[in-house]
């Protein structure tokens, strides 16, 4: 990883230097660093012989800890402590000043871009009365439908042209 994205910065500071020093306006191809990672790599792989890692496993609560799973406390420590937390946070629980200065500042942070929150570009979401597509329920257990589908309905009608 840490290969990678020494290549990518190379390559990002090149295409700048091309640009500043030739006056190159062309758009340039940017790097980009598409990462594939297992759901759940950084927990414990199995519990209870049963695989977690890249499994749908990873989406639930991978252990219990509870008085039936006693063995879960360590895997859960020894998880919790792979984060190594107090390299990461001084002792009044902050984040270290060397981790907190990577942040953007100014203009560069993502809540200072004019698409975030509304910011610049705000203007009125125009969309048809969300009660035209309830599903009506007479009775509990009286109808069968998908939520699903029933949103479905309801986006396509979103997208018409009005």
């Amino acid at each position: 990883m840490a290969a990678t994205l020494k290549k990518v910065i190379e390559n990002i500071r090149q295409i700048q230097n091309n640009a500043r020093k030739n006056n190159d306006t062309t758009r340039p191809r940017w790097p980009m660093i598409v990462l594939n990672s297992p759901k759940g790599w950084t927990g414990p792989k199995f519990v209870d012989g049963l695989q977690i890692e890249g499994t749908f496993r990873a989406h639930q609560i991978p252990l219990l800890v509870d008085s039936e799973h006693p063995g879960h406390l360590k895997l859960l420590e020894n998880w919790m402590k792979s984060y190594k937390a107090e390299e990461l946070f001084d002792k009044e629980g902050r984040l270290i000043p060397e981790l907190a200065d990577l942040a953007p500042k100014g203009e560069r942070r993502m809540g200072a871009n004019p698409h975030t929150n509304g910011g610049l570009v705000l203007h009125d979401l125009v969309m048809p009365d969300f009660r035209k597509y309830a599903v009506k329920v007479p009775a509990p257990g009286s109808v069968e439908a998908s939520d699903a589908h029933t949103l479905g309905v309801f986006f396509a009608r979103c997208c018409e042209p009005q």
